[in-house]
């Protein structure tokens, strides 16, 4: 009987991550196609828009890796931590001056 617990908890935890996995990907290709509702569907259920990837990355660090200005503004507008720092130190502003995108280190910057 304990054994039986111990399975189906094991099972729901499984459950759980898979499902909030499925989230993450979901809410990072809707910011990748800058689908607005989406982005404010997904964060109304609960999706970090902070979470980190196994990179240490948030959303908002991978834009700016990515160069997708438009997607790193959006997350910005929806509330993403412009100064969170991810595992390397690098914040989102220190990124995007290395990268030199210039237009989003203004943009962050008035922010």
């Amino acid at each position: 009987m304990m054994q039986s617990r111990q399975n189906l908890t094991t099972a729901s935890l499984n459950d759980t991550r898979k499902k909030e996995e499925e989230k993450k990907r979901a809410f990072q290709d809707a910011v990748n196609r800058k689908d607005r509702e989406e982005v404010h569907r997904l964060l109304s259920i609960g999706v970090d828009i902070n979470a980190v990837n196994e990179a240490g990355d948030t959303p908002l660090h991978q834009c700016i890796r990515d160069g997708r200005v438009d997607s790193a503004k959006l997350l910005v507008e929806f509330g993403a931590d412009i100064r969170r720092a991810n595992r390397d130190g690098w914040s989102p502003v220190h990124l995007a001056t290395t990268l030199g995108q210039r237009d989003l280190v203004m943009f962050l910057l008035d922010k």
